[in-house]
């Protein structure tokens, strides 16, 4: 009864007595280092890629800074804040504030600007040479 496969209820001893069907279940095989390396070295480089999109496609965070002239030549894009103060409050993205660039830009309201007309503020392009540039936020 054990290795008779025309008796109803018999059971198989081994998996070559399995009809082909059942032994494709059982012999299944694992997939190879090679394999395993080839998916990983695929996620790896997918996941690579979504940090890197992150990183160029979304800007970093902001803070807010205090501005003041030190020397007038800085003050570049007057004719968008005709009555901008020597010294004032101002938004700038973190990446920007720590780059090397000679040019900065940072976001001014519209009441410090002189132009009420720019409810969301509106982004200034200063000489860094010409500015000091000091953190309000907390280390």
């Amino acid at each position: 009864m054990w290795g008779d496969k025309r008796t109803p209820g018999a059971t198989v001893r081994d998996a070559s007595d399995a009809p082909a069907g059942a032994h494709a279940l059982i012999n299944r095989t694992r997939p190879g280092p090679l394999t395993v390396a080839v998916w990983v070295i695929a996620v790896s480089l997918a996941a690579i890629a979504v940090m890197l999109g992150v990183r160029l496609f979304l800007p970093g965070g902001s803070q807010p800074v205090l501005v003041q002239f030190s020397d007038l030549s800085g003050r570049v894009q007057l004719e968008f804040c005709p009555s901008l103060p020597a010294s004032f409050e101002a938004i700038v993205f973190t990446d920007d504030l720590h780059a090397d660039s000679a040019i900065i830009p940072v976001k001014v309201s519209g009441a410090v600007c002189g132009e009420p007309q720019y409810d969301d503020g509106v982004w200034i392009y200063l000489h860094r040479a010409s500015v000091t540039l000091a953190s309000t936020s907390a280390p």
